[in-house]
């Protein structure tokens, strides 16, 4: 084990021994029957074995330690090989994708310009059909009313001779918005723009029509007589008031049914045919 241990014995002719040691810090012990069952002799062989052990246990760490080492830089740099080719093919996905969504991107913005001019367009032809139109607001409704009737009355109040055969319509239509109390609007067409601006020019000089101008029974309720505009336009009057309002403008009106407004009598009239042009209202 870790010395040389002799036996001597006066009847024993040969003396078995251990190897030699080779680890110099090993002592020679000597072996005699006497002290075999030595305290000191079974420390000593004790203290020798723990070295060698501790030296062959040392010796299984380190290979064990280099072959665990040598698996695992193995598997990270399996694993890392695979990340990176992973991170790679998404690194493509990625550009790819980008590529698209540019291209969609795209499609989409001359989408919205094509339908945003489709629309535009659109309601430039509503609005040119209802160019001989007027809107009644505010009038009430009565039982079995003669809505032609009604509109010669309205007419001959603005000072204008208007014969039951130059009206095509008169009909009351839902508003998009209904309001508990509110009467239906009062849509009528008539044969000439002509007719039409006559009518609203008379009524502006009349500063405004109430019932008891067209001899309906009742306390007097104001109406309003205005262009038929489409609902489009209609929005943008509304936003242009309400700006024009924030702005100090005095003055909004529509003519031909286009929208204008002035600050005051010394400043330009803008004209507002569009939510772009609302950026006009400073």
């Amino acid at each position: 084990m870790g010395a040389d241990i002799t036996y001597q014995s006066k009847s024993l002719s040969q003396s078995p021994s251990f190897s030699s040691p080779t680890n110099k810090t090993d002592q020679h012990i000597l072996a005699t029957p006497e002290k075999l069952g030595s305290p000191d002799f079974l420390l000593q062989c004790e203290s020798i074995i723990d070295k060698r052990l501790k030296s062959a246990m040392e010796s299984i760490v380190k290979e064990l330690k280099e072959s665990l080492m040598a698996e695992i830089k193995k598997e990270i740099f399996s694993e890392f090989k695979n990340l990176e080719e992973s991170h790679s093919k998404l690194r493509m996905e990625y550009s790819a994708l980008e590529e698209r969504y540019i291209e969609l991107e795209s499609l989409v913005l001359k989408s919205e310009t094509e339908i945003s001019d489709l629309k535009a367009q659109t309601n430039k032809q509503q609005q040119w059909s209802r160019m001989a139109n007027l809107e009644i607001m505010g009038l009430p409704e009565t039982k079995g009313e003669a809505l032609r009737d009604i509109v010669i009355k309205i007419a001959k109040h603005a000072g204008v001779n208007l014969r039951a055969e130059e009206i095509e319509f008169a009909t009351r239509v839902q508003p998009l918005q209904q309001k508990t109390g509110r009467p239906k609007s009062l849509v009528v067409k008539l044969r000439s723009r002509d007719l039409k601006d006559s009518i609203l020019s008379g009524l502006k000089k009349c500063r405004g029509i109430d019932t008891t101008n067209i001899g309906l029974n009742g306390d007097p309720r104001i109406f309003f007589v205005n262009e038929h505009l489409t609902p489009m336009n209609k929005d943008l009057f509304r936003k242009t008031k309400r700006l024009a309002a924030e702005k100090a403008y005095r003055f909004v009106w529509v003519r031909n049914c286009n929208i204008f407004l002035r600050k005051n009598e010394e400043c330009p009239v803008l004209a507002i045919n569009s939510e772009k042009d609302l950026r006009k209202i400073k």
